[in-house]
């Protein structure tokens, strides 16, 4: 099932291919989910479980992707402080900062 629209470009994913700390330093501002060992299951900030092997896994209902909270297209910086864990399908919706979308 793909997500896009026939006449939008692909999405292109730029932290595909990220650094192991940079992806470590971005889960660990998921919310912890009680019961479950945080180093491998997280929620994100709407509520969707994530699981930390299933980094940049569009195919897994548990993938997820490094997100900006400042678009970029807005003046927001690659620093981790302006990054967040989502969900890929909150990621792809644009979902930035407080859940609204871009």
């Amino acid at each position: 099932m793909s997500f896009e629209q026939e006449d939008e470009e692909p999405f292109n994913y730029p932290f595909q291919f990220a650094e192991s700390d940079l992806i470590a330093k971005v889960w660990e501002k998921g919310k912890i989910m009680d019961g479950y060992k945080p180093a491998e299951w997280r929620r994100d900030k709407m509520g969707k479980i994530m699981h930390f092997v299933r980094h940049g896994d569009t195919n897994s209902s548990y993938g997820w992707e490094i997100a900006h909270i400042y678009p970029k297209a807005l003046g927001g910086s690659d620093e981790v402080s302006n990054l967040q864990p989502l969900h890929w399908q909150n990621n792809r919706n644009g979902h930035t900062i407080d859940g609204e979308s871009e």
